[in-house]
């Protein structure tokens, strides 16, 4: 697939899905469109163009970049009551 690609300093800063006639090399607004199989490394920021592939940064993690959120204080205080109504019924048999 033909994907245009954003960069700066060789960087990867955007990246877009381009028509299938799209010509490969660089663009009239100073782009470049790539010939690409799999974008499943193009990490806006974590990326390079190296020798026409876009390759991401060493060790770069993306679920480490973008943790999920933690439980909200409603769903802690939820959780615990839960805990405490669980230790009563069983008479703190399991504590």
């Amino acid at each position: 697939m033909k994907i245009k690609v954003w960069l700066k300093d060789g960087r990867l800063l955007h990246w877009a899905y381009m028509a299938d006639d799209a010509k490969i090399g660089a663009t009239e607004d100073g782009q470049q469109i790539i010939e690409a199989d799999d974008v499943s490394q193009f990490f806006e920021g974590h990326a390079s163009l190296v020798d026409g592939k876009i390759v991401a940064d060493e060790g770069y993690d993306p679920a480490n970049d973008h943790p999920l959120p933690g439980p909200s204080p409603e769903q802690r205080m939820i959780a615990a009551l839960y805990a405490r109504v669980t230790q009563l019924e069983d008479g703190g048999k399991n504590e």
